[in-house]
């Protein structure tokens, strides 16, 4: 949840906001067991879950928890969103603190928008990684032009990790939209089916939009040749990044 000294949001421009999450009901075992695998190790018998009773449901949602890692799962994260996004047929709204998309992402995406679906992006106008923003630019050109809308979102640092789809799908954790987090990080991610959550995150969503600027081709046209070549030398090391 990001704790500590320097994400405290302290003087304007200064720290980081998130947005959080309180679970419960049957998914909060499979959190409990995905604490356990990485407290333990995965080869350790010790556990520290409880084989208690089964914990009754909290609400409507259904819910699953999705984990992925070098060691597991590659690519799973990168098929989950894949899927989501091919089943998509009204909106998708992502945001995401570091944008750099897979090829196969960036598709998803911009087929999405070619058959009418209204995709949009939250971004930082400045994230606290400068090379990652410079790099992200790389996809960003190919997206503008085939539909997709990009929103850069003002100071301070927003460090929200959030892909809704449609009015019932939302996909909520910590994993971000780059080759190093979908490939090489360990995360965690949480799948819902739930309207009244994907229609109160829709509503956050709109409201956070209300307040960025939009990135246009044009102004992705006026950057200078040195910067484009700074943009495309940090694109070269985007799975690192």
């Amino acid at each position: 949840m990001n704790i500590s000294d320097h994400t405290v949001l302290g003087k304007p421009k200064q720290g980081l906001i998130d947005l959080h999450f309180r679970l419960r009901g049957p998914i909060a075992v499979q959190l409990a067991q995905a604490f356990d695998d990485d407290w333990h190790g995965r080869r350790d018998a010790a556990a520290l879950t409880s084989s208690g009773p089964p914990i009754a449901a909290a609400g409507r949602s259904h819910c699953r928890v999705i984990t992925a890692g070098p060691n597991e799962g590659v690519e799973r994260l990168e098929l989950v969103l894949l899927a989501a996004l091919a089943n998509a047929h009204q909106r998708v709204c992502i945001m995401t603190p570091y944008f750099i998309p897979m090829p196969e992402l960036a598709r998803g995406l911009e087929a999405a928008a070619l058959r009418g679906v209204a995709v949009e992006l939250i971004l930082p106008a400045r994230s606290n990684l400068r090379w990652v923003d410079w790099a992200s630019r790389r996809w960003q050109r190919e997206l503008l032009a085939h539909g997709v809308r990009i929103h850069l979102r003002p100071a301070p640092f927003a460090h929200t990790k959030l892909v809704v789809v449609d009015d019932y799908y939302a996909h909520i954790g910590s994993a971000n939209l780059d080759p190093r987090s979908l490939r090489l990080n360990f995360e965690l991610v949480v799948e819902t089916y739930c309207q009244q959550l994907a229609g109160d995150l829709l509503q956050h969503f709109d409201a956070v939009r209300d307040q960025c600027r939009p990135r246009s081709l044009a102004e992705l046209d006026r950057a200078s040749g040195l910067a484009r070549s700074r943009d495309a030398i940090c694109w070269l090391f985007s799975p690192y990044l």
